[in-house]
């Protein structure tokens, strides 16, 4: 016998976001991507060197 369950995945999503906001406040741009990078088991994998934005050359 199967049970449905719901699943709300933007709700999810928001309380997620909200919660590591709340984490990360008062984090400095390199600070925030350690703590992602501990968090997620990418520590181990960490970059060499700065890391640059997006949108500068």
């Amino acid at each position: 016998m199967k049970t449905k369950q719901k699943l709300d995945a933007v709700q999810l999503m928001r309380r997620i976001r909200d919660r590591m906001s709340e984490e990360m406040k008062g984090m400095t741009a390199q600070q925030q991507i350690e703590y992602i990078a501990e968090k997620s088991g990418l520590a181990a994998h960490k970059r060499k060197g700065p890391v640059r934005n997006a949108g500068s050359s």
